[in-house]
């Protein structure tokens, strides 16, 4: 019969649990917990690296008692060969979470995100009548692995069984996180760094939006998700048509016939769109969904965004996000304010572009010069007003222009019209 053992987490709390027996040379797999002489437990993800429970609700959030799992012990040399993550989050649907110095109680979706539950009520249809037993603290220190998304101002907006099963082990969690990985255009930072902006844009917030809903009044029906997918240009219609090849029994799949139709019309009616703010926001909640957001987003924006970069010999990593951030909210092709059109323009302004000689910065500097015009006065008038409103985003990129940083070194403070934030 194996030991019981008493282990302690990062945050002095204890829990119980069995330790396999031995340690010399232990076979260290994904989806493993282990611990070396120190008392402290880590997950073992499948990028061979090591997620501590941060305290005693993070672990019981995942093994509940009465499942109490097996925890391998192995050498601290073979701990330390675990490159150390980051911690391990509360599972999503089985609490809700605060932290002390804020009064908010948020529910959880997949990869640590919050979601402030806006009311009581709220609370109570979605947790019942003793939801309020069912907070768990968050120490302050620790809330920061978390990120706030979308609020709940309703209980059909978020489906608490959903959140659980969609996200049944760790790992699913840990892969439904914000990964920035590196490529050969830009470092993780730097991509951090340019989703951080391009997202405070669009969302309001440094993460991705993922079940961000809002119609904007530009003629673009509804603007959702990571990337300002609209309902109008077919880019929502291609998440949507995307998710559903891969998960027939959707929230969204009863809105694909007409998110085509009014993609092939280009129409922002939103007037047979009844439910698809709160089926998008639901459909939010699965990793899958946030996932096939980010392939949508890869594929229509950031990969020809970097190509025409290296067409136009770009090198810093400050354009090339301009040049993401420029082909999301302009979009691409033969649009006369998309981001060929400005490119060209701009080109022939400076006489050139970089591969022909042209300094770098002076062709960003036109580049901006152009973009902002373009927003003051677009050519479509039913996204002038909007677009008009939106010229501070230039206004961000001159500034890190004006004081030289084009590598984009976090941290980024973003201090322009409403928006005072740090990207970090």
């Amino acid at each position: 019969m194996r030991p019981r053992i008493i282990i302690y987490f990062a945050a002095g709390v204890i829990a119980l649990g069995f330790l396999s027996a031995g340690c010399a040379q232990a076979l260290v797999t994904s989806g493993m917990l282990v611990k070396g002489t120190a008392s402290t437990v880590y997950y073992v993800g499948k990028d061979g690296k090591r997620y501590v429970f941060p305290n005693q609700p993070t672990f019981n959030s995942w093994h509940p008692e009465g499942k109490i799992p097996t925890i391998t012990k192995i050498t601290d040399r073979e701990l330390s060969a675990l490159p150390l993550a980051g911690n391990v989050t509360i599972r999503p649907g089985v609490a809700l979470v605060k932290i002390q110095t804020d009064p908010k109680v948020y529910a959880i979706s997949a990869g640590g995100h919050l979601h402030w539950v806006e009311d009581e009520d709220t609370a109570e249809s979605l947790y019942g009548r003793d939801w309020n037993k069912k907070v768990l603290d968050v120490p302050d220190v620790f809330f920061a692995n978390y990120l706030i998304d979308a609020t709940i101002e309703a209980a059909g907006s978020y489906d608490r069984n959903a959140a659980m099963n969609h996200v049944d082990t760790i790992q699913k969690d840990l892969d439904a996180r914000d990964n920035y990985l590196p490529d050969k255009w830009m470092s993780a930072s730097q991509k951090k760094a340019m989703d951080g902006l391009t997202n405070l844009f669009e969302s309001g917030e440094t993460y991705p939006s993922y079940s961000m809903v809002e119609a904007l009044g530009d003629g673009r029906g509804y603007t959702s998700g990571k990337a300002g997918f609209t309902t109008a240009t077919g880019d929502a219609y291609l998440v949507v048509k995307r998710y559903t090849d891969k998960l027939m029994n959707n929230p969204l799949k009863s809105f694909l016939a007409v998110l085509e139709r009014l993609s092939d019309q280009e129409s922002g009616n939103i007037d047979e769109l009844d439910g698809y703010p709160e089926a998008w926001q639901k459909a939010a909640l699965d990793p899958l969904f946030r996932s096939t957001q980010d392939e949508i987003t890869q594929e229509l924006y950031y990969l020809p965004a970097m190509s025409k970069a290296d067409g136009l010999g770009i090198k810093s990593a400050l354009t090339r996000a301009f040049m993401y951030d420029t082909i999301i909210q302009h979009g691409g092709g033969d649009d006369p304010d998309g981001l060929d059109a400005l490119v060209d323009r701009t080109s022939a302004k400076v006489k050139g572009n970089p591969s022909q000689g042209i300094a770098e910065n002076v062709w960003l500097g036109a580049m901006l010069d152009e973009r902002q015009k373009t927003l003051l006065d677009a050519s479509d008038p039913e996204t002038r007003e909007a677009w008009a409103a939106s010229a501070y985003r230039v206004n961000v990129y001159r500034q890190l222009l004006n004081e030289g940083n084009t590598t984009l070194t976090l941290p980024i403070r973003v201090k322009e019209d409403w928006i005072d934030t740090t990207i970090r």
